[in-house]
């Protein structure tokens, strides 16, 4: 099940570009790569909290009294529902996007990384809202732009 965002492609060429540049670059890129990573992040938490959400079955609505998903919790709302995880990644730190797998649901007791994989995958029944692929395309240029636009300012000083 695919629960978090992995950020692949050509934008990741930007480690390679800071290297080249200076002693600093590993460090530069790094920091880029998490402010990047923040702002994928702060997508994701928006995309999980539009509207509208695919509507609950009838007879969850007639339990709850409402059709609004995570209504009774809110928990999604909470800014660390979704969080940017280091990683390492042998010569180099990569970041993970994902749901908080140490905030749990308090109706249902599953992790917040549990619920957005069902969230984006879906069950037999609870129907899929791919948020984090809707997510990835929303950001993917902006993601190539702010990556550019790093290089160039470390670049030009």
């Amino acid at each position: 099940m695919a629960n978090n965002i992995r950020l692949v492609g050509d934008w990741r060429k930007l480690r390679h570009k800071f290297d080249r540049l200076s002693d600093l670059g590993q460090y530069m890129a790094d920091q880029a790569i998490r402010e990047i990573a923040e702002d994928v992040r702060e997508a994701l938490h928006e995309e999980v909290n539009s509207s509208p959400p695919p509507p609950n079955a009838p007879s969850t609505e007639k339990r709850k009294g409402h059709n609004t998903p995570f209504l009774e919790t809110g928990g999604f709302m909470d800014d660390d529902s979704i969080i940017v995880e280091k990683m390492d990644a042998g010569d180099r730190t990569a970041y993970i996007i994902k749901g908080n797998p140490t905030k749990t649901h308090g109706r249902s007791g599953e992790s917040y990384e549990t619920i957005l994989g069902i969230l984006n995958e879906g069950t037999s029944k609870i129907p899929s809202r791919p948020v984090i692929d809707i997510t990835y395309d929303r950001m993917r240029s902006r993601i190539e732009a702010l990556t550019i636009k790093k290089a160039k300012d470390y670049y030009n000083g």
